[in-house]
């Protein structure tokens, strides 16, 4: 995955940053702004292997960034063991399988959106996200090692 390929998610973001900052003290532009920096620093950072609880904290932070986006229309929860997985993951492979299943559910309906994650090891290390609100949701093995 490259910066390229979030670009729309983090245009969109910016763009909501800039209307924040005009109608408040803009503690929310700080966060939003730290949260597209994080990203931008993590999918720039090309290939390689990184800590499976640094691939867990950007892809809370996609998350994070289109709940502010969206707040009446998206919501999500994240469940991480404690201790998490020390796994290494090829770097965005997590991520990139979360970010088209958000871009692909938002082209199919207008909302609400309602995102489950958490880690599945069923002997590889494994990330499951449940899509949906109420009873019309389904899940999805992101990614497996």
């Amino acid at each position: 995955m490259n910066s390229a390929d979030l670009l729309p998610t983090i245009s969109s973001s910016l763009i909501k940053a800039a209307e924040l900052a005009m109608v408040e003290d803009a503690p929310g532009t700080g966060s939003i702004l730290a949260k597209l920096d994080a990203l931008l620093k993590y999918t720039r950072r090309g290939h390689g292997d990184a800590r499976f609880q640094e691939e867990w904290n950007i892809m809370t932070t996609l998350l994070e960034l289109m709940r502010i986006q969206y707040p009446d229309r998206f919501s999500y929860s994240a469940e991480l063991p404690n201790p998490p997985p020390m796994d290494f993951v090829p770097r965005g492979k997590f991520l990139e399988d979360l970010h088209n299943e958000i871009v692909s559910s938002m082209n199919q309906t207008q909302g609400p959106w309602c995102w489950k994650l958490r880690v599945a090891r069923i002997g590889n290390l494994a990330v499951e996200l449940t899509v949906g609100c109420g009873a019309d949701t389904r899940g999805k093995i992101l990614g497996e090692l």
